[in-house]
């Protein structure tokens, strides 16, 4: 078996496991069936479980704790889920890993609550954990909402340059996956530098993801599970529509 193989089947074990850890908070769901079976239903929906995997592969390296990894895992996927929700709301985006998203499964009032307590859920993840890992989860939750905030607020605005799109996906995308980068190395008792390298790498890895993402937004096709032009039609500053206006301009 060839390495590629051997680590191919690893993340593929850890999103195996990471599945079946968020399956079994859905028992747990019960009494009001307006608030639970959409939390369900995005528990449920597929996704890549790429925040997952970057707690547990750093974590690993570090000799971490299996347990203490997997509710840090579930927490990130959790908050990650929380930010699409919230996301396809602020967007009017009607599809989300190929199913309908929960504001047009349901409404908005509905989705709106459904990541409040996806968010209070991932809160509910990190007991037992290290108070630090609380702080840094929660600090970067916070840098992920700004990072929202300044997508919307970018839209209408035509002055914003190269730097300023580099520095809202920063927020938005490359901070979280730099979190799960390094508190799965803190978890392991990586040290302070260890940990600050470990979280450049995954913040580097989102400005990737993010770029790739905003490109695939424009010429992908329907398997992306989600809409397909709709950053155009939306005037977001993605890198392919910056890129358009600045050549444009020039011309």
């Amino acid at each position: 078996m060839s390495v590629t193989n051997t680590f191919e089947e690893h993340i593929q074990f850890i999103q195996s496991q990471t599945n079946k850890a968020l399956a079994k908070i859905s028992p747990k769901l019960n009494s009001s069936k307006y608030f639970y079976d959409p939390i369900d239903y995005v528990i449920k929906g597929e996704g890549k479980r790429l925040r997952p995997v970057l707690v547990h592969l750093s974590g690993q390296a570090y000799d971490a704790q299996p347990d203490d990894l997997m509710k840090l895992g579930i927490a990130v996927e959790l908050l990650h889920n929380f930010s699409l929700v919230h996301d396809d709301i602020m967007d009017n985006d009607s599809m989300r890993h190929g199913q309908p998203s929960v504001h047009y499964k349901w409404d908005i009032p509905t989705a709106i609550l459904a990541g409040d307590g996806l968010f209070t859920l991932a809160q509910l993840s990190l007991i037992g954990l290290d108070t630090y890992i609380f702080q840094r989860f929660n600090e970067v939750a916070l840098e992920v909402c700004e990072g929202q905030g300044m997508d919307k607020e970018y839209e209408n605005d035509h002055s914003i340059d190269m730097d300023d799109y580099i520095q809202m996906i920063g927020k938005k995308t490359a901070c979280f996956l730099g979190m799960c980068s390094e508190l799965g190395a803190v978890l392991g008792g990586a040290s302070k530098q260890e940990a600050s390298n470990i979280y450049k790498f995954g913040y580097f890895l989102g400005l990737a993801f993010q770029i790739k993402d905003d490109y695939l937004g424009i010429w992908g096709d329907q398997t992306l599970g989600k809409p397909i032009g709709s950053d155009i039609i939306k005037k977001k500053k993605s890198l392919p529509c910056l890129l358009y206006t600045s050549d444009a301009a020039d011309e």
